[in-house]
């Protein structure tokens, strides 16, 4: 750092964001890599990607595909894996790594350029440019369209209202404009590489906290190509129909009835087939040749029979007592994820895991 700035002077590399990035030779032996890591990770540092995705491991199944976009300050990296563990997490890539040097840095250098052409590169030294960068890197972590515009002081000599100039909202926009269409390009291009078993798009890094980042990235997202729900057996309980858009937030459930013996096992296996149908344009009532089981939702036995009351027990044709559960499947959409929990009684309950085929 104290060449960098005998160099460039202290105000620009104060002024520039800086990235330290540790790097493994592939060649190197499994000890040595994790010396490494230890090392890393004693300084303080941990990868965004592998901290996100053990946040969410608990929701994740086995099977499922997510497209990471490590969006830092200097490179956008993106790689698609897929869930072959969960208790450890476990991970392997199923699509080439992709990206470029379109990070952060380079909103802050289109910025700089603006600056450049509307005032022109006489007046816009480095020094000058010092104070503007700086207001700029923590303007454009939140900056979304419609938001407070931009102001920046100037010397007398420009003639502007006030010395300072206001920058418009279109300038921020062009600024932002092909480095989020780049990125939404290289998502995409994951997306139709890993097929259709997709069920997330993680953003990490320090760009991939933008909200407008996130908001762009999520229009663009495809909608459910695909019908799924469970299969009951005698007909279909279809939770996601083909071509609709199911935004963050919007829920859908199916109501589910589970069956106990009087000794505390289930009636039936426990599981909920989870079904898709990639041909039908509208999905169909019973099961047909085009519809086909992609996972399945195991419920925990010993959970579900915390949940019984003495108003459960029921008796059956024949004689034969049983406790039946009765309750709601919902199904819940993310950033392209789909996350299952069962409720009863409007209280949601931990006691179903996901497995995709």
């Amino acid at each position: 750092m104290g060449e960098l700035k005998s160099r460039l002077t202290e105000d620009v590399v104060n002024s520039v964001p800086i990235d330290f990035v540790i790097t493994v030779p592939a060649i190197w032996t499994d000890q040595a890599k994790e010396a490494t890591g230890a090392a890393a990770r004693e300084a303080g540092l941990e990868a965004a990607t592998v901290y996100t995705l053990k946040d969410m491991a608990p929701r994740l199944g086995i099977g499922q595909k997510l497209v990471v976009c490590d969006a830092g300050g200097g490179t956008v990296d993106l790689v698609t894996y897929q869930v072959i563990g969960r208790d450890p997490l476990a991970l392997k890539e199923v699509t080439e790594g992709t990206g470029g040097k379109n990070g952060s840095s380079m909103l802050n250098e289109r910025f700089r350029r603006h600056l450049k052409a509307t005032h022109g590169e006489g007046y816009w030294t480095n020094e000058r440019l010092v104070a503007p960068l700086q207001l700029f890197e923590q303007y454009k972590k939140t900056w979304t369209p419609g938001a407070k515009r931009l102001f920046i002081d100037v010397e007398p000599g420009l003639n502007l209202h006030r010395n300072r100039y206001a920058v418009p909202e279109a300038a921020i926009h062009d600024v932002f404009e092909p480095i989020i269409k780049e990125i939404i390009k290289w998502i995409l291009a994951q997306i139709k590489e890993a097929g259709d078993s997709v069920f997330a798009v993680l953003l990490v890094g320090g760009f991939g906290q933008s909200g407008y980042l996130e908001t762009r990235v999520k229009a663009k997202l495809p909608s459910y190509r695909h019908a799924y729900g469970f299969d009951a057996v005698t007909a279909m309980d279809w939770l996601i129909k083909k071509g609709e858009s199911y935004p963050e937030g919007k829920s859908s459930s199916v109501g589910l009835k589970l069956m106990f013996s009087e000794s505390g096992d289930f009636i039936g296996d426990g599981r909920v087939r989870v079904c898709i149908n990639t041909v039908d344009h509208n999905a169909p009532a019973f099961p047909n040749a085009n519809t086909h089981q992609t996972g399945s939702l195991s419920i925990d036995l010993i959970k579900a029979l915390g949940l019984l009351q003495a108003s459960d027990k029921r008796q059956l044709r024949g004689g034969v007592w049983c406790y039946v559960l009765e309750g709601n499947v919902e199904a819940n959409y993310g950033s392209a994820m789909i996350t299952y929990t069962l409720s009863t009684g409007g209280i949601i309950h931990d006691v179903l895991t996901t497995e995709y085929n």
